[in-house]
């Protein structure tokens, strides 16, 4: 059976295109009377839901992935220091930076 969606999705479009809520969509339609249905209210409330979900994924992966790349900016340059302080004093105070200077310059 074949469903006929361009009247299902009318509340989603008018929600997504002028970036309103459900209510205002609502009160917009019915202003010029058309008719909206349960499952109209559903299926734009659903699509919705998904786009909030798309975007809030997104956010905390762009999130993520600036908190990695500030980690590992901080981490580059903690090894800058430690090769430097090296090649002037020659100290090293930790394995860890005893295991910098062994990757980076033997």
């Amino acid at each position: 059976m074949c469903r006929d969606t361009t009247k299902e999705d009318l509340l989603f479009r008018v929600m997504k295109t002028y970036s309103v809520n459900e209510a205002m969509a609502l009160k917009t339609l019915n202003e010029y009377h058309i008719e909206i249905t349960r499952q109209q209210i559903a299926f734009a409330r659903n699509r919705m839901k998904g786009i909030q979900a798309n975007n809030k994924r997104k956010k905390s992966h762009r999130k993520k992935r600036k908190q990695r790349l500030s980690e590992e900016k901080e981490y580059q340059a903690y090894k800058e220091d430690v090769c430097l302080r090296f090649m002037e004093t020659g100290q090293v105070y930790t394995l860890d930076e005893y295991a910098i200077i062994k990757e980076e310059i033997f």
